[in-house]
């Protein structure tokens, strides 16, 4: 084990990013400096059910299908504003399938990563407060 200190990077799921966080690691290793962990900011929650994700990214949800969620939630169904709305599910659907691909290049650095929502305030301490509780319970220390 060494003694020399962890340098931990921090990215978010994009490409550029991601590529970046690889490079680092593989320059710190070139280096003998120790990379310690990679923490994931602004990860976002799917709100695609997985089953359905490659259906949605094609953009093959059926208007009809978001006509009734619309109903159902006491919303105008009109046609206009299902099928806008099949397009942002479809746009939201090729983020997570990005996001999810980007994760799994970090998962391959084979270094221990913590995944953190997007907070608001972030740059407040309230919101500094809550990405500290949120590392130290994922158990980085």
């Amino acid at each position: 084990k060494s003694n020399k200190t962890a340098v931990h990077l921090v990215t978010v799921l994009e490409e550029m990013p991601v590529q970046e966080t690889a490079d680092g690691v593989a320059e710190l290793i070139a280096t003998d400096l120790r990379p310690g962990a990679v923490i994931v900011n602004m990860v976002r929650d799917p709100l695609i059910p997985q089953d359905r994700l490659a259906a949605a990214a094609a953009g093959t949800i059926d208007p009809a299908e978001i006509g009734r969620g619309l109903k159902a939630a006491g919303l105008d169904d009109d046609a206009e504003t299902a099928s806008a709305l099949v397009g942002e599910v479809r746009d939201h659907a090729r983020r997570i399938q990005l996001e999810q691909q980007e994760l799994q290049t970090l998962t391959a650095l084979d270094r221990p990563t913590y995944q953190l929502p997007f907070i608001e305030d972030a740059a407040e301490l309230s919101g500094l407060q809550e990405i500290a509780d949120r590392l130290q319970a994922a158990g980085m220390v």
